[in-house]
């Protein structure tokens, strides 16, 4: 009997390790946490998991102006710089492999490289003062370039579809009796960058044309603009943030839904004003002396507009889940980085969450690489006032 009892505790005992063991990788996956359960606790921390910065580099190498970063298959990390006139490609360990480039308008030189992504195995550069797409292998190599087309306007944006295609942004200027008419349209590109149908248009007036004392275009602070971004499955997110309203696009079958969020419009206040001015740097020329003045003058204050109310958000950003984030103003301008709603790939609302830590949203001043494993990039400007490229980690 008590053999009996033995053997049948023995065999409970084995059953129940096996049955553990078949219900570790689900009890696992089951406690993983995902981007949208961190959401829903309303709090996220962006962790600084890797930096780059000139202490990094070479003595004769160093961060100008960093503008635009990708991604390669491998890891390997492009960086191009609008000033240096180069592409600085390092390891996914974050060490200098090699600067690719220098200034000119021949074969592999560039021309202000702005921002960029990878196609492929092909980085696509675009050059502001060359007007031109450069296309370089993995490694670096030119292989060719291709000429803007200016029926277009001129490219302010560009991410490549999971099937290689290609999302550019433009802005066309016309001017019509003197006044500035603007029009932001997104394209669908093949991966050879020829144009195969747009996707989304829309007329905008963001800067004001004066002829007197000087001929200039004034930036009209806290107008609408289109924000935008593709997600892992070849969508297209945008909104023009007039209104709070964003679409979801397919870019073979079109718009295939929108989603609209309850928002309480911010006052433009004397201080936003202020700031606004402030931002102004004025460079003129006495003989061969070249000399800045801080500050908006009066030519520039007597032609700004603005309006009453601040426009709805500013930015749109698409996680590796599907996730979309959107950054709208608050009244309190110190603390406006650090909060943002997300909505989930049908739009429906997820939470307002907060920033922790000494991290913000990213800026639309540039382009952040498409979230991946809970990771983003963004180019920042230390206490020192250099550059640094920098990956965060995205935890509760």
């Amino acid at each position: 009997m008590k053999k009996h009892i033995s053997i049948c505790l023995f065999t409970f005992v084995l059953i129940l390790c096996f049955a553990s063991f078949l219900f570790i990788p689900v009890l696992y996956s089951a406690t993983a946490q995902s981007l949208a359960s961190i959401f829903k606790s309303g709090k996220v921390r962006f962790v600084q998991d890797l930096v780059i910065t000139d202490e990094e580099l070479p003595e004769e190498v160093y961060f100008q102006n960093p503008r635009g970063i990708a991604m390669h298959s491998t890891g390997n990390i492009f960086v191009s710089d609008i000033d240096a006139h180069n592409i600085k490609i390092f390891n996914p360990a974050g060490k200098l492999i090699k600067v690719v480039g220098r200034q000119g308008q021949g074969p592999g030189d560039f021309n202000s490289p702005s921002f960029i992504d990878i196609v492929g195995d092909r980085l696509i550069v675009w050059e502001v003062i060359n007007r031109r797409f450069s296309i370089l292998d993995e490694n670096g190599r030119f292989i060719k370039s291709i000429p803007n087309s200016p029926e277009i306007g001129r490219p302010e944006g560009m991410k490549a579809l999971p099937d290689g295609r290609v999302i550019l942004m433009t802005e066309m200027q016309v001017e019509i009796n003197k006044v500035l008419q603007q029009w932001y349209r997104l394209f669908l590109l093949s991966s050879d960058l020829e144009i195969l149908k747009t996707i989304y248009s829309v007329k905008l007036e963001m800067r004001k044309l004066i002829t007197e004392p000087i001929r200039m275009y004034v930036p009209q602070p806290y107008t609408p603009c289109v924000y935008w971004d593709t997600t892992q499955d070849g969508l297209i997110i945008l909104g023009c943030s007039d209104k709070y309203e964003i679409e979801v696009h397919d870019p073979d079958k079109g718009k295939l839904y929108s989603f609209s969020h309850d928002y309480q419009p911010i006052e433009v206040n004397d201080e936003d004003k202020k700031l606004h001015f402030s931002t102004f740097t004025i460079i003129f020329w006495k003989g061969n002396t070249k000399e800045t003045k801080k500050g908006a003058p009066d030519y520039v204050k007597n032609n700004t507009s603005f309006p009453k109310y601040k426009p709805a958000f500013e930015n749109i950003i698409s996680d590796y889940e599907g996730n979309i984030w959107v950054r709208p103003y608050n009244k309190n301008r110190e603390v406006e980085e650090q909060f943002f709603d997300v909505f989930d790939k049908k739009g429906k609302f997820i939470q307002s969450v907060e920033i922790f830590g000494d991290s913000s949203f990213p800026s639309p001043s540039f382009k952040v690489t498409r979230i991946k494993n809970k990771t983003f990039w963004k180019i920042e400007t230390g206490d020192d006032g250099f550059y640094k490229i920098v990956r965060y980690k995205i935890s509760n």
